[in-house]
C-alpha cells in the first residue's frame, strides 16, 4: 500500500506532519531544520504561510542538542527566539 502525505476528512485534505530527521549536525522537520557549523547553531523556520517566509536565529548549542534528543520542540524555540 503506498502511504500518501495527506489524511482525507471528508472533502477536505490535510497534510501529515512530516517525522523529524537526524543526522549528526543538522536536525529537518515540517517546515523547519536546525544545524551546526563551526561552533554555532542555528534554526530556520517557517514564518509565513506555506514557506514563504523563512526566519533564521542563532540558538545555542544546548537547544541544539535538546532538540536533536526530542526534548525540546520546534514551537519551543519559535517561542523563545521567534
Amino acid at each position: 500500500m503506498n502511504e500518501k502525505p495527506y489524511s482525507k476528512v471528508g472533502n477536505t485534505y490535510y497534510p501529515k506532519p512530516k517525522n523529524v530527521e537526524t543526522s549528526e549536525g543538522e536536525v529537518n522537520g515540517n517546515r523547519w531544520r536546525a544545524w551546526k557549523d563551526v561552533g554555532k547553531a542555528y534554526f530556520e523556520y517557517d514564518a509565513g504561510h506555506f514557506a514563504t517566509k523563512m526566519n533564521t536565529v542563532e540558538i545555542t548549542e544546548s537547544d541544539f542538542g535538546l532538540l536533536k534528543l526530542g526534548k525540546l520542540t520546534d514551537k519551543d524555540l519559535i517561542n523563545k527566539y521567534g
